[in-house]
């Protein structure tokens, strides 16, 4: 069963970032809609897998190592959908992922 702290997690994450991307242009339903479900998966995914780093070097490595695999994994669903600029999409999923993670670890300082 989904935990309720992760689901809260995700739709934060959905929250901060989908404006961003907005405001990045990307603004069609379609868009919008496989950004919000691709930041749903990863942010799952990732947050699942985080707890088993328990020590602060481990959990430093797995979290860098992890954010760079959600903004592989986004960058990879939304080609589907966005068939423009390579570019400018990695670096709007660059900035979206930079944000959210910001926030969050200002929240948790």
């Amino acid at each position: 069963m989904l935990d309720a702290v992760l689901l809260q997690t995700a739709l934060l994450t959905i929250a901060l970032e989908l404006p961003l991307f907005w405001l990045w242009g990307y603004r069609s339903s379609r868009e919008l809609g496989t950004f919000a479900g691709a930041n749903l998966l990863s942010n799952l995914l990732l947050n699942e897998a985080l707890p088993a780093y328990t020590s602060v070097g481990s959990y430093r490595l797995a979290l860098t190592l992890g954010e760079m695999l959600v903004v592989l994994l986004e960058f990879a669903l939304m080609r589907y959908v966005v068939k423009e600029n390579e570019v400018r999409l990695f670096k709007a999923i660059c900035c979206t992922n930079a944000f959210s993670l910001a926030v969050g670890l200002l929240l948790l300082w």
